[in-house]
């Protein structure tokens, strides 16, 4: 998603479904990181974005602080 916005085309990338165990890492991970924020929203009433849109705004801010 950053490439996509970076380059504001699609990129074909490949994704390979493996893991976290797969990677020889020294210590155990956790299997399961998943969070929902539904708490956060009902508390804050924050609005959230997708993570396309904030790769897409990181990518604008990126290149609006280099010129």
């Amino acid at each position: 998603m950053i490439a996509e916005a970076a380059l504001r085309q699609p990129v074909d990338v490949r994704v390979e479904t493996c893991s976290i165990n797969d990677f020889g890492l020294p210590e155990d991970r956790p299997l399961d990181v998943s969070m929902l924020p539904d708490k956060l929203v009902a508390a804050t009433g924050m609005a959230l974005m997708s993570p396309a849109e904030a790769c897409r705004r990181i990518c604008e801010r990126a290149l609006a602080a280099v010129g």
